[in-house]
């Protein structure tokens, strides 16, 4: 969210809502996605259109009604204690965070990613926003197997008008399998937990040591 580069042009009370959007810790880009190629002169840093949050320690949340954007557009408003939301804390919540991406102007999509801290639960929701709006605020998350396919329109992904000249072979529409994203980087977490139990483990069996005295 900090390097966002317009920032400073956009209303007060979307640069409270970006606040909130600092990831604890932050992974990527992913590189070589398939369907999406880097036109000539940009950078991915330029392009927000797409925003994507991986939620662990927080879930989904309760469900976030569009009626309330008002009120939190506020916080803006409100200073430090805008800033930390109307329950006097930083919104959290994948539910939470989408409706403040959904605020933010140019933003067309939000992928919402919930993984458990034990990994057993994998879950997204992908959100497409039409002017300001979530266009199936209804929609509900799924989990993620092995068939679960995100699908992007091309010109919506770049910020361009629709209909106009796509950058050479960038696919229409764009679409990838996000288990295939995902999978890897369980597989990693499920053997660094591994590795944190074996060696655990092996501390459990090591006998204690014993001081002696200096008569």
């Amino acid at each position: 969210a900090s390097y966002i580069g317009n920032r400073v042009t956009l209303p007060d009370d979307i640069n409270a809502l970006i606040a909130f959007l600092e990831p604890d810790e932050s992974f990527g880009p992913v590189r070589g996605l398939p369907g999406a190629v880097l036109p000539p002169g940009f950078s991915w840093s330029k392009f927000h259109t797409l925003k994507v949050e991986i939620g662990v320690s927080q879930g989904w949340g309760p469900a976030i009604q569009q009626g309330q954007a008002g009120q939190q557009g506020q916080a803006g408003q409100q200073g430090q204690q805008g800033q930390q939301g109307q329950a006097g804390r930083r919104r959290g919540t994948l539910n939470e965070k989408a409706d403040a991406w959904r605020q933010c102007p140019g933003v067309e999509y939000v992928l919402s990613i919930h993984v458990s801290a034990g990994l057993q639960t994998r879950e997204y929701r992908l959100d497409s926003i039409v002017n300001g709006q979530f266009e199936n605020p209804d929609i509900l998350h799924a989990p993620i197997d092995n068939n679960t396919v995100v699908q992007f329109d091309p010109w919506r992904l770049l910020g361009i008008p629709g209909g106009a000249f796509l950058p050479a072979d960038f696919n229409n529409p764009v679409h990838f399998n996000l288990f295939d994203v995902v999978e890897p980087i369980i597989q990693g977490e499920q053997e660094d937990i591994a590795l944190l139990e074996r060696a655990a483990a092996a501390a459990a069996e090591q006998p204690p040591h014993r001081h002696q005295r200096r008569p």
